[in-house]
């Protein structure tokens, strides 16, 4: 008799862990948490055989072994889209007097199917000065509300370019930074530096974006500016040298002192 607990998550076709199913046994998969599932399969190995058996039943499906002699069993799941999880339990059980005995007794499922985990996202600072050489880091913070889960959670990240004056690749290195982890059970915290390139170029604050995705949770987004701190040379001059007619000066536009041309 086996059985195996289990959480699929993925953009494509997934699959459980095996279990052995026993002559005139039968397999039956029961899903406690479903989100965005497409269709359910059992994927049969037998005599070195595979083949994958389409059913209807949602909440609940089962498969009877079709050949006498054991024969090893997985669910396949398709899932509509990325948003996905399926928690369950893949059984082997005995048909008496028309009703299922379940041998053994089911394990828990790792994770409350009520649980609705939660992330947050931030970038400490948010806003600083690019910095006229080297590096100057950010460090962006993702916290996992587990709500109690104790489910292993991964995740990816990526920065982004965003808002009118969006920053490039050639801002961090030469490459928009990428990365990624997992929450392993009872994590609820991960940090990573996320690297801004000093320069000297004369330009505009520029923005980006860093973008978590995370298949059993929400993606979360969280912006942050690099500020300009390189500028032309101040041609500014004082009122005296105005009123002395000293160069040749006029006022501009911001109520400052430049240059007659």
């Amino acid at each position: 008799m086996s059985y195996t607990a289990f959480t699929l998550a993925g953009w494509s076709v997934q699959e459980t862990g095996q279990i052995t199913l026993g002559t005139g046994k039968r397999a039956r998969v029961r899903f406690t948490v479903l989100n965005r599932l497409e269709e359910v399969s059992f994927k049969v190995t037998q005599g070195g055989v595979t083949s994958v058996y389409q059913v209807d039943e949602r909440g609940e499906a089962s498969y009877e072994c079709p050949q006498a002699g054991p024969a090893a069993v997985s669910v396949v799941v398709n899932f509509a889209d990325s948003r996905r999880t399926a928690i369950g339990v893949l059984e082997e059980i005995d048909e008496v007097g028309g009703s299922a005995v379940v041998t053994p007794a089911i394990s828990p499922i790792p994770s409350p199917p009520n649980a609705d985990p939660r992330l947050s996202l931030s970038l400490s600072p948010a806003s600083q000065n690019e910095g006229n050489s080297g590096l100057t880091p950010y460090v962006a913070t993702l916290t996992l509300n587990r709500d109690g889960s104790t489910l292993a959670y991964p995740f990816t990240w990526q920065v982004a370019p965003r808002g009118f004056y969006p920053a490039d690749a050639a801002d961090f290195g030469g490459s928009l930074p990428a990365g990624g982890g997992t929450f392993a059970a009872g994590e609820t915290v991960k940090t990573w530096t996320i690297n801004v390139s000093g320069d000297t170029t004369i330009e505009p604050g520029e923005n980006f974006a860093v973008v978590v995705t995370c298949p059993l949770a929400q993606d979360v987004e969280r912006r942050g500016h690099i500020r300009n701190d390189d500028f032309p040379a101040d041609t500014s001059v004082p009122l005296d040298a105005l009123l002395n007619d000293q160069g040749g000066y006029i006022v501009n536009d911001q109520g400052g002192y430049v240059l007659r041309t």
